[in-house]
């Protein structure tokens, strides 16, 4: 990060240790992901080419941080980070992951995304709608789905 101090800071999370991970917006027009362990550093920012913007992120113990970030290619990358770099979690060039909003990390390092969608009202009478929540754990081939009336 530039040496100017002005940082516009967006959300944040932070870990059991105290360590936090934040969306930044520095003076210099860019944005980024940013950590706090061992001073504020750059995970991931928009100096990258290959980025547009990044969702919320998250961080776990360990002080490894996910997040999602919209391509200059197109699509969208899940990715999980330290100030020592980044680990692409997905395909971009995939049509299995076209939308990601929010991620999740574990302690272990494991990464998901929720995705829900509404299903449409029967025409004759039934109880409420129903929402499906469907988990994707990135790197496997698991799925969890549960239905909520």
């Amino acid at each position: 990060m530039a040496s100017d101090s002005s940082l516009m800071l967006g959300n944040a999370d932070i870990n059991a240790s105290g360590n936090m991970v934040f969306h930044g917006f520095p003076a210099d027009g860019s944005e980024g992901i940013f950590s706090s362990v061992g001073g504020i550093k750059v995970i991931a920012d928009t100096n990258n080419p290959a980025f547009v913007n990044f969702l919320d992120p998250v961080i776990n113990d360990p002080g490894t941080a996910a997040s999602g970030a919209f391509l200059n290619a197109g699509g969208v990358e899940v990715f999980t980070g330290t100030a020592a770099g980044i680990t692409p979690r997905t395909n971009p060039a995939s049509s299995f992951l076209t939308f990601v909003d929010n991620v999740s990390i574990n302690n272990s390092g494991d990464v998901a995304r929720p995705s829900g969608r509404l299903a449409v009202p029967r025409l004759a009478p039934s109880p409420a709608p129903t929402m499906w929540l469907t988990v994707v754990l990135l790197g496997t081939a698991a799925l969890d789905s549960c239905s909520s009336p």
